[in-house]
């Protein structure tokens, strides 16, 4: 029987390498297992796009340097087939990634059929019905990630300053935001349960026992909208401090946002890249922020430079909707005569539109109910 005061052999528990970890292997050849995100090439030589979760890496296959089942394989694969590559690593700034595989051999682990999520423009219905392939993709593999980091960035900010973590219940027989948007149970026998609005009442009780306390979790409501900007299910952090002061209650909440946007602009740099995101903005964010005064805020929502900039996004919203059916119209026009490859662009800019049409038309639909609400405030 092993002595429990013997400390575990440090072994690796994976027999290959994670292609996050490539920068730590230059021109050591690895094993990598993945799947096959897209591949190109001709005559002697194919490029292989790998991923494995943790990143995209491009392995290229030369025919003369591998054996002729690795080529075989190479030249066969489809999208989404589990491979194990076998190469040496280099570092290539025109790489996906910055690295790529010098491919020595090349196996195949699982075979893939048709994929459906193909590189063309998908509506939104088909790629929630297909979910379960979309999150392969990169624009995915990038939010999934980003939502990690933000998630640990969260627990990282409130554990490092002494905050406990605890678990509020899903279930509940209380309302905390309202009844008119809880979601009922139909369960219990003697009782109604509902799905949590929120983790407040838990948390406030939590903060009188030990002081400065946090939840996170799932969050229910039951809105009465069908909108963009309503949220039936989603993730929210709730601190409850004891004998915090408004000013202290400021200083947390804005160190806290800094922390979560910096900590993931700097860890995230790969997957903010991969969505195209324009991260000026969010650089900005650090303590300490402007503060104005409750009476200050009432005297900008009714100000009639609030009413007049609201206006001109109206109307300039109606003008891109204009310009948009516009652009609509003529690409209807062209299509018929147009060749298949024509009318697959046609086809990825229609939908590209109609989002943006409904988008905008559900901001029509909005901003003059908040122009009366700011006025009226």
């Amino acid at each position: 029987m092993p002595d429990p005061e013997t400390p575990l052999p440090d072994r690796p528990i994976e027999d290959f390498t994670r292609i996050e970890d490539l920068p730590d292997h230059v021109d050591d050849t690895v094993t990598l297992k993945g799947w096959l995100h897209n591949k190109r090439g001709s005559g002697g030589i194919k490029f292989l796009i790998l991923r494995d979760g943790s990143g995209f890496v491009q392995c290229v296959v030369a025919q003369d340097e591998v054996d002729a089942d690795s080529w075989a394989v190479a030249d066969d694969v489809r999208q989404e087939g589990a491979l194990e590559v076998v190469g040496s690593v280099s570092e290539d700034e025109r790489a996906p990634g910055g690295y790529e595989i010098q491919v020595e051999s090349v196996s195949q682990i699982g075979e893939s059929g048709d994929y459906p999520v193909t590189p063309k423009e998908h509506g939104i219905d088909f790629l929630m019905n297909h979910r379960h392939l979309w999150l392969r993709s990169e624009s995915q593999w990038a939010v999934m990630r980003i939502r990690n980091r933000t998630i640990r960035a969260i627990h990282e900010f409130f554990q490092d300053r002494g905050f406990l973590q605890t678990d509020a219940p899903i279930l509940t027989g209380n309302a905390v935001e309202g009844t008119s948007t809880l979601f009922e149970l139909d369960y219990f026998d003697d009782e109604t349960a509902y799905l949590t609005q929120s983790g407040q009442l838990h948390g406030e009780a939590m903060a009188t026992a030990y002081g400065k306390i946090y939840t996170f979790g799932p969050t229910f409501r039951a809105e009465k909208s069908d909108t963009r900007r309503h949220l039936t299910e989603f993730w929210m952090i709730e601190p409850e401090m004891a004998f915090y002061d408004l000013e202290m209650n400021m200083q947390l909440a804005e160190d806290f946002v800094s922390h979560v946007v910096q900590t993931v602009l700097a860890d995230c740099e790969e997957e903010l890249e991969a969505l195209g995101r324009d991260t000026s903005a969010l650089e900005r964010v650090e303590a300490p922020f402007p503060r104005i005064s409750y009476d200050q805020a009432v005297d900008i929502l009714r100000s009639e430079e609030t009413a007049e900039m609201i206006d001109e996004r109206m109307e300039a919203l109606r003008e891109e909707k204009a310009e948009l059916q516009e652009e609509k119209d003529e690409n209807q026009e062209r299509r018929g005569q147009a060749k298949k490859h024509v009318k697959r662009k046609i086809d990825a800019r229609e939908i590209e539109i109609n989002k943006r049409i409904d988008e905008i038309e559900e901001s029509l639909r909005n901003l003059p109910d908040w122009k009366e609400s700011a006025q009226t405030f």
